[in-house]
């Protein structure tokens, strides 16, 4: 509504618009990388446990399940 408000061009707003879309979708996946980088990094050993992980969950779900 401002931007109506303060007289601009509709072409400049749109320009304005989607370099402020561009710079967003540039910084969140930037961080979104280097958060994965990380987790990688950080749980990168349970490689080793998965199947055993995934035998201890369903074993919580079915006992969850049956109380």
């Amino acid at each position: 509504m401002l931007i109506g408000a303060s007289g601009m061009r509709w072409e400049r707003f749109a320009f304005s618009n989607a370099l402020g879309a561009g710079g967003w979708a540039a910084l969140l996946t930037s961080v979104d990388w280097f958060f994965g980088q990380v987790a990688e990094l950080l749980l990168g050993e349970l490689r080793h446990y998965e199947g055993a992980l995934a035998v201890l969950l369903l074993a919580l779900a079915l006992c969850y399940a049956a109380w």
